[in-house]
């Protein structure tokens, strides 16, 4: 499970993830991190994405290669991913891997996230919204199903 979190949210998303799949967790960190003010991180992201830019990341998975499933769970920032997990994308090899993208922002459709990575591309995202309780470990069910995850943890 990789992911990044700006808020917490995609965390929460991320640790409740793990606890129903087990495996490996790794938080997608920027070198330098984001503003806290909304307002400037919401300039700072707008310009990085007019731009193109990609954050050099603080650490990288070292074990990649011997990973079968990859839960990539991201907020939708202006339609598409934050550009930390662009980075985290780009800088990996996913080939014959199952990607499963987790988007968490629940006020914006999914834009264009699907189209930033040919490997989101072959998975149907699962939009998680923060909830509690049995509606969240039913919705984790239904994505171990899906992705074919059944047997992890």
């Amino acid at each position: 499970m990789a992911y990044f979190s700006h808020s917490g949210n995609t965390r929460v998303i991320a640790n409740q993830i793990h606890e129903s799949v087990g495996g490996d967790i790794f938080e997608i960190v920027a070198v330098d991190p984001y503003p806290r003010n909304y307002h400037e991180v919401v300039e700072q992201e707008r310009k990085e994405l007019r731009e193109g830019y990609r954050p050099k990341l603080e650490t990288k998975v070292e074990n990649m290669e011997s990973l079968d499933v990859v839960f990539i769970g991201y907020p939708n920032w202006w339609d598409t991913i934050p550009m930390p997990v662009a980075a985290f994308l780009s800088g990996n090899d996913f080939s014959g891997k199952t990607i499963v993208p987790v988007c968490t922002n629940v006020g914006n459709r999914l834009g264009e996230t699907l189209r930033i990575s040919p490997s989101f591309a072959r998975n149907q995202p699962f939009w998680m919204v923060l909830q509690s309780g049995a509606e969240t470990q039913k919705k984790l069910r239904r994505m171990r199903y899906t992705c074919g995850c059944m047997n992890l943890k």
